[in-house]
């Protein structure tokens, strides 16, 4: 950048006996003048040039001293002057002794400059325009933030903090990109669900007690024109509108009742929580690690455990586990039942659920589903749709020309014993 009369920041330098040219400053007014040499003087910064601060027997003078801010040019010109920023602006004869020095409009200019974007105890205070045009940050990232999430012994509560662990403030920001725009927090900023509610369904037989990955989001709340805070089961959501107002319903996310479905959100992270059975519905939060508190966007869980339901069937002394993770709208899953000496299998429409709702009929195409008898003889079987979290389990009979889906009893396919299995997994579309 070339150099401007208006520098905050200007060069000084060793002196080395400068002196007016020969036709010296004819008046106050005057914006150019010539020196004798400008050896070593700065031309990449304006300087403050100080003229006649003392005579050339060294005697001070200071009847005739005047501080001077110009551009060191070409042909050892001094230009674009302004005139009189120190002592008086008059004429100079020529000869007369030309020095740089530190004075108090250097200083004050360069205190000036720094305390743009400076606070007083040295840490930036940057504006949020500066910061959106100068930083493409990615959505969903924080700068100088992190979240925290607490059990409180009566809820779960999320909240923004800086890196040094502090509320955010006006002078200790945190920014995040939400849509296209950099947004500010400048004050403290949580979200509290209290204990009593079976949040997002996270109490359900399926998932009760059972750890559960949930997805942090920024909002730009536009009924308040400010970043709130929120937390839900499903990562992919980039409206409010993409979440239930339903505070039972898996896809509800905290604190929609605040928002406006047209508000933009933004997936900072990940943190894992468990809410217990019954109607205590009580939080609690594991010992956090790199593993289950992420602090950056991320669309998919880690592989968790869900207790498939059964109906006409009963576990009785078998075993009986589900594992899913949930990546964007997809939900992987698997089910393994294996029977022990009091389960049962009956007729009646057997079937199983999965722990988050799916889209209907014609998207579960990546289904597969077999049974083990004693470890000696597999079947193919089938499942489908039968509700949003639910799925038929049917076996196959090839008995005749076409192959037909049959109801389970206990002796369909084959007379059910301890150890035969029912094994599942696929991959379905989140409802």
């Amino acid at each position: 950048m070339a150099a401007q009369n208006t520098d905050k920041f200007k060069k000084v330098t060793s002196n080395t006996g400068w002196q007016l040219g020969s036709n010296g400053i004819p008046n106050a007014d005057a914006a150019s003048f010539e020196l004798v040499s400008a050896l070593d003087i700065p031309t990449d910064t304006a300087v403050i040039i100080t003229i006649n601060r003392v005579d050339a027997g060294g005697i001070q003078t200071p009847g005739k001293m005047e501080r001077i801010i110009g551009i060191m040019g070409e042909n050892n010109t001094v230009t674009n002057c302004i005139r009189g920023v120190g002592g008086t602006a008059q004429a100079h004869s020529g000869g007369s002794v030309v020095e740089i020095l530190i004075d108090k409009k250097l200083w004050n200019d360069l205190m000036d400059g720094i305390l743009v974007e400076h606070n007083q105890d040295g840490t930036h205070n940057i504006p949020n325009k500066t910061i959106q045009s100068v930083i493409n940050a990615p959505r969903g990232f924080l700068l100088n933030g992190k979240f925290t999430v607490t059990d409180t012994g009566s809820g779960l509560n999320v909240a923004i903090k800086t890196l040094a662990g502090s509320d955010p403030t006006a002078n200790d920001p945190v920014y995040c990109r939400i849509g296209d725009t950099v947004r500010n927090i400048t004050s403290a900023l949580s979200r509290t669900l209290a204990d009593g509610t079976n949040w997002m369904n996270a109490g359900s037989a399926e998932l009760a007690t059972k750890e559960i990955d949930y997805f942090t989001y920024l909002v730009w709340d536009s009924n308040s024109s400010a970043v709130g805070l929120s937390f839900a089961r499903i990562p992919y959501a980039n409206l409010v509108s993409d979440f239930s107002t339903t505070t039972t319903n898996e896809k509800h996310c905290a604190g929609y009742a605040d928002f406006t479905t047209t508000d933009e959100v933004e997936n900072i992270g990940r943190f894992a929580a468990t809410l217990s059975a019954g109607a205590g519905y009580t939080w609690t939060v594991p010992t956090f690690t790199a593993s289950n508190l992420i602090q950056r966007p991320i669309y998919e869980t880690r592989e968790l455990l869900y207790t498939p339901v059964l109906n006409s069937m009963v576990v009785g002394n078998g075993t009986i586990e589900g594992r899913y993770s949930i990546f964007g709208n997809k939900l992987k899953f698997s089910y393994a039942f294996t029977l022990g000496s009091t389960s049962s299998v009956s007729a009646g429409g057997a079937n199983f659920s999965i722990p988050i709702s799916m889209v209907g009929e014609g998207y579960q195409n990546n289904i597969m589903m077999y049974f083990l008898e004693g470890g000696v003889a597999t079947f193919l079987a089938s499942c489908f749709f039968i509700t949003p979290n639910s799925f038929r389990i049917n076996g196959v009979n090839s008995a005749s020309s076409y192959s037909a889906f049959v109801d389970l009893t206990n002796t369909v396919p084959f007379t059910w014993g301890v150890t035969d299995k029912q094994l599942c997994s696929g991959i379905v579309t989140i409802l």
